[in-house]
């Protein structure tokens, strides 16, 4: 899933690791009264609404459970700043493997055989044109 936000013609990419029980963009969720990012699936998923009351409700009834999201929060929070960092130091080959190694981390089969229609979306993660990453795929691949 790539949740994402709009700014003026500048996009904000995150892909989240939304396995059963996951939250899609929870980070912002305490933040004003309205929704600041926006979603893409990214594989056949199924998705449910759940009321911010709710969820309030069930975390002052449920330590264990508010720990977890607390947990969730801070990987969500560390993903995003370890990009924040890391991202600009970084050329486009270091910016490809290290996507490539978040998508082998989340036990993607093959992450290095991007599908073409999912190129730009990567290229967008990683702040490049689909035509460089295609390069760079191809680089590593020659160079094994």
């Amino acid at each position: 899933m790539k949740a994402y936000k709009e700014d003026q013609n500048i996009k904000i990419h995150h892909i989240e690791n939304c396995r059963t029980g996951n939250y899609i963009g929870f980070f912002t969720t305490f933040f004003e009264s309205r929704y600041h990012l926006s979603a893409t699936i990214l594989e056949k998923s199924e998705l449910v609404y759940v009321n911010l009351n709710i969820i309030k409700e069930v975390l002052n009834e449920n330590g264990r459970y508010a720990l977890h999201i607390i947990q969730q929060l801070s990987n969500e929070g560390m993903f995003l700043l370890s990009k924040l960092i890391s991202f600009p130091q970084k050329e486009i080959p270091g910016r490809v493997a290290e996507m490539l190694l978040f998508f082998f981390n989340r036990n993607y089969q093959k992450p290095s055989c991007i599908p073409f229609r999912f190129r730009q979306e990567f290229a967008d993660l990683v702040y490049s044109s689909k035509e460089s990453i295609s390069r760079t795929i191809t680089e590593f691949k020659n160079d094994k």
